[in-house]
């Protein structure tokens, strides 16, 4: 969804707020929160997170499980892959 004008006031998706608030990398930390407040992902407080719904639920979810693909070096990202966040 992108941001919509209302009576003078624009809003914003979270997904352009995060953007604005710290660019690309803030978009993919609230792409993994979400997931994981949705138990589709798991994050561990070392920093890794395992893919458990290897399927995305918008653009930016899908890049998050394609990154996981790449970065496991498997063809798909199967149900608990795991990977290294770029936040620790």
């Amino acid at each position: 969804k992108n941001g919509t004008a209302r009576r003078g006031h624009f809003s914003l998706s979270l997904y352009e707020a995060a953007f604005l608030a710290g660019g690309p990398r803030r978009v993919a930390d609230l792409a993994l929160v979400s997931m994981a407040g949705q138990r589709r992902l798991l994050l561990a407080h070392t920093g890794w997170a395992t893919v458990v719904d290897p399927e995305g639920r918008d653009e930016v979810e899908r890049s998050v499980v394609t990154t996981s693909r790449s970065v496991t070096r498997g063809p798909r990202a199967a149900p608990g892959a795991s990977y290294r966040t770029g936040s620790r």
